[in-house]
This record gives C-alpha cells, structure tokens and sequence, in this order.
C-alpha cells in the first residue's frame, strides 16, 4: 500500500526495496519515542485533538459537503443518495484523468419529478 500511494506502483520490484521502506519509516518514530523522555503526554495530548477532529469536527464537515452538494447539484445528490450513479473515465486519449461522476437519464427524470419547487 505504500509504494501504491508514494511510487504509483502496486507492486514491489524487491525484498530488498520493501524491507529498507519499511525500516525507513519506522526508525523516526523509534528514535523519538527513545529520546523523549515524555512520549506518554504527547501520545495524550495527539490522541485527544485526533479524537476531537473524528468526534466533532469531520461529521460537522460531512454535513456540509452533502449540503453543498444538494444546493449546488440537487440531481447528482439526489443520484448519489439513492445509490444510482455511474463513473466515467476517459480511456480513449490515454492519459491519467480523474473519473467523472455521472447520473443516469433514468434518475435526473426521477430527481425532477421528487424536486421541491423553489418558492
């Protein structure tokens, strides 16, 4: 998974390469946990703000991205939450895009008939 994220790559060329990933990544926390004498407080003091972030802070983010989306692009939202969309890529030019997400013929004619009126 690593070499996926950094290198692009979902395989390993080697042993070689991914045991010296591995002790590369893990030595920097090693050392600092054996130099600091006060690892404790400041796994406490991370864990809470981390704990704070996932409690509080990214539902409330969450909320906002689908409310954004259902007043920016109510047919999308609404394909999206009846679990009725599709992913285009681009394939043709050969070139890496993001994929595009798209909603059916079917679900916009579904979407304008459930649509509220806007007065």
């Amino acid at each position: 998974m690593i070499f996926l994220l950094l290198f692009k790559k979902p395989e390993i060329d080697s042993y070689k390469i991914n045991m010296l990933t591995n002790f590369g990544l893990l030595i920097l926390p090693f050392i600092f946990a054996l130099t600091y004498p006060e690892i404790g407080k400041l796994t406490g003091i991370l864990a809470s703000l981390l704990g704070l972030a996932v409690i509080y802070i990214l539902p409330s983010m969450v909320h906002l991205k689908v409310k954004y989306l259902e007043w920016k692009n109510p047919t999308l939202a609404y394909g999206i939450n009846k679990n009725m969309y599709e992913i285009f890529t681009n394939k043709e030019l050969g070139s890496v895009t993001s994929p595009q997400i798209g909603v059916p013929d079917e679900t916009r004619a579904e979407a304008k008939l459930k649509s509220k009126p806007a007065w």
